[in-house]
């Protein structure tokens, strides 16, 4: 009694408090953003230092360069073609660090909301966003090619918005009203859940959300991946506006300066319109 075992001497020696949670980089490539305010990212910037020059030129300016994706960088490396830039980085990301596998990708980023919820880690908080809004990223282009793209990977983002109403049911009501978390309803992330919203319950449909709202009437258990999915994305827009009276049907009505964000510690701020700025692709922006 009293004494301090070899066993437990060692582990206290390799504890440290205030270290932070690693994770790989996540890029959020907006589309509508110019070079410069991409760059602004933390997870985007170190993403784009480990592209080549013409890759990384391609994926700033949107994909909307000159030449194919194809020609620029081999395809094996994110697993085949794609149609945008949000598709590439969405698929380059999995197969960088969880060999291409989606579900341990999600189990990811519900461990770091985990980690964040109890411990208040905010490199988890960040990283649990920024994929969520990476997501978000590849349903950005044309509304045809997003319905495709959630078409073709219709399980992960059935778990996505399974995962999304438990997580948004734990955190407190005021989780978008927090400085240090968020920045209002009109936030980087709440745009990010617009996004998804929009574009899953906009599929085989014709965009009127109180009809599809008939679906959650239906047996859930003679449901399609898709109708179930539809069922959760509404399900989901019930939780976000019970609880932080945001609406996911509703367009923020300020989204020219949505396009303005950086990285500013644990939120990406909004800024004000500004001029657009040469991007050097051979080297990355300061902070």
């Amino acid at each position: 009694p009293g004494k301090t075992s070899t066993a437990d001497a060692n582990i206290r020696s390799t504890q440290r408090d205030g270290t932070s949670m690693r994770y790989p980089p996540i890029p959020c490539v907006d589309p509508t953003a110019n070079a410069g305010q991409i760059a602004r990212h933390g997870g985007t910037r170190s993403y784009l230092s480990e592209m080549s020059p013409e890759m990384r030129t391609w994926l700033l300016f949107g994909g909307k360069s000159n030449g194919d994706l194809s020609q620029l960088q081999p395809m094996e490396n994110a697993g085949g073609k794609f149609n945008n830039a949000g598709e590439y980085v969405w698929n380059d990301v999995l197969f960088r660090n969880y060999d291409g596998n989606e579900h341990d990708f999600l189990a990811d980023v519900q461990l770091a909301f985990l980690i964040f919820l109890f411990l208040e880690c905010h490199s988890s908080l960040e990283h649990w966003r920024d994929s969520i809004s990476m997501c978000s990223f590849c349903l950005a282009y044309e509304s045809e090619d997003a319905a495709k793209f959630v078409s073709r990977h219709d399980a992960f983002f059935l778990e996505l918005m399974r995962t999304m109403m438990v997580e948004l049911s734990s955190i407190e009501t005021d989780f978008f009203q927090e400085v240090d978390y968020s920045s209002g309803e009109n936030n980087f992330f709440g745009d990010s859940l617009r996004r998804i919203f929009r574009t899953i319950i906009g599929i085989d449909g014709d965009g009127d959300f109180e009809k599809q709202m008939k679906i959650a009437n239906r047996d859930i258990a003679d449901a399609s991946v898709g109708e179930k999915l539809k069922l959760k994305t509404m399900q989901l827009k019930r939780i976000v506006f019970d609880r932080f009276q945001i609406d996911l049907t509703t367009n923020d009505g300020n989204t020219s300066q949505h396009n303005r964000y950086r990285d500013s510690g644990m939120n990406i701020e909004v800024l004000d319109e500004e001029p657009d700025e040469e991007i050097d692709s051979e080297s990355n922006d300061d902070d």
